[in-house]
């Protein structure tokens, strides 16, 4: 299984002493990806959608609504983690 990872800043070049990343599986498969914020996973993400899911991301029959529903799922799933 893939992991994906993403630290933004200066923080990504001091080792850490805690873990703040958290790692949440692609919404349409096993994949993993991880990020210190919901900003940063979806940062992580993109490549993977893009190559895994060309589909649904070129999909014009989802509209505004449906995106917006997206994100809002997807980061309260992140915020639970």
């Amino acid at each position: 299984m893939a992991i994906l990872r993403i630290q933004r800043g200066a923080s990504a070049l001091v080792p850490k002493l805690r873990n703040d990343m958290k790692t949440l599986k692609c919404d349409l498969c096993d994949v993993t990806a991880e990020g210190e914020t919901f900003e940063d996973w979806m940062t992580a993400l993109r490549p993977h959608y893009m190559e895994a899911h060309a589909d649904v991301m070129s999909d014009s029959s989802r509209g505004k609504e449906e995106m917006e529903k997206w994100m809002a799922d997807n980061r309260a799933r992140f915020d639970a983690a």
